[in-house]
């Protein structure tokens, strides 16, 4: 196994001659935070560890404060447990059960205790931001902040390469998605980002990036949150989208090849995508859910702010395709992230 020295070196590090006591299961690739995350198993006990170490975007002690502060929000129950923890390192429970998005793509469970499990799921986050909501300040600091994150999107989308054009040089160029003009430029429909967001009411604290590799659930239908990096307090819409915004980006699939045409003063985007049974059911409970806490915390204008924030996650995930093996998923995410950035305008 590459890699499993240095990784047994790192475990020896923090436990010594304990460390002979595990056995290294496999080491998971890395994410966009850098380190990876080596399972083991205890050679006498047979139970099984999640290992992370090493330098990170959020310090791992952080991250265990964090994990903390989900325990004192969620309670034990949903979070894993931390038995060794330092500076760069983090020994904790590894979980038995599969991401609930390997569950879904897999059909591992039936489709109503699957759709009964993700309405628990949504309940119990609504809860927890019922609990912490506080009307909006701008003296509070964001674990994400929305208007760079948009900025970063942004510039990525223009370093994409389509039809053989860097999207940068064609941004005065008008979007025509399924062969309907939009009217509008790519440049101007990605300045929305920024131009068209809105502080919200309130802000929650809460674990910022609850996208269904991030919850683990087994054949009992229990479930359990991990990657505790962006725990924070957050414009709830922002996380709130990812309910949404995962399954259109990550469990979406092609009814028909995609093209894009650059002509002269167009981009010609055609793509069409659709769900299954299941993932449809998921999306209804999701939209459901954020029209809920929309009303809840009364924000004015909800539709108009919810899309942009589900175009940011769209078109950032633009990213990342390669890593998911993706690939081909890129003109629709770019034609979906566009659309709704169309339709926000018609909303203002």
């Amino acid at each position: 196994m590459e890699g499993k020295e240095m990784w047994y070196a790192h475990l020896r590090s923090v436990l010594g001659t304990e460390a002979d006591r595990y056995e290294i299961v496999s080491v998971a690739e890395s994410g966009a935070s850098g380190p990876r995350v080596v399972i083991l198993r205890d050679i006498s006990s047979g139970k099984m560890y999640a290992l992370k170490y090493g330098e990170t975007r959020v310090p791992i002690f952080q991250q265990v404060r964090n994990c903390q502060t989900m325990v004192s929000l969620f309670g034990e129950r949903y979070i894993p447990e931390i038995f060794i923890s330092g500076e760069k390192v983090m020994l904790m429970e590894a979980i038995s059960g599969q991401t609930f998005h390997e569950a879904v793509i897999k059909s591992l469970y039936d489709l109503p205790s699957l759709v009964e499990a993700y309405k628990k799921i949504l309940e119990k986050f609504g809860e927890v931001w019922k609990k912490t909501a506080e009307p909006f300040s701008s003296t509070v600091s964001l674990a994400r902040q929305p208007i760079p994150r948009a900025e970063r999107v942004r510039e990525a989308v223009f370093r994409r390469v389509f039809d053989g054009q860097n999207l940068r040089e064609i941004a005065g160029n008008k979007v025509v998605i399924n062969e309907v003009e939009t009217g509008y430029s790519l440049d101007f429909l990605l300045e929305l980002m920024t131009d068209r967001y809105s502080s919200p009411n309130y802000t929650t604290l809460c674990h910022g990036d609850p996208n269904m590799d991030n919850i683990i659930i087994d054949s009992d239908m229990d479930w359990w949150l991990i990657d505790f990096e962006w725990v924070g307090r957050h414009d709830w819409r922002i996380p709130a989208s990812h309910f949404v915004g995962w399954w259109l980006s990550n469990a979406s699939f092609l009814k028909e090849a995609s093209r894009i045409k650059v002509g002269n003063d167009t981009i010609c985007i055609k793509y069409q995508i659709g769900q299954s049974e299941l993932v449809s059911a998921l999306l209804a409970e999701a939209w459901k859910f954020m029209e809920n806490m929309g009303n809840f915390f009364k924000e004015k204008q909800f539709e108009q702010q919810i899309k942009l924030q589900l175009a940011i996650l769209l078109l950032g995930d633009l990213r990342f395709l390669e890593a998911r093996n993706r690939s081909q998923y890129a003109i629709p995410l770019l034609g979906e992230g566009l659309r709704l950035l169309t339709e926000i305008v018609s909303l203002s």
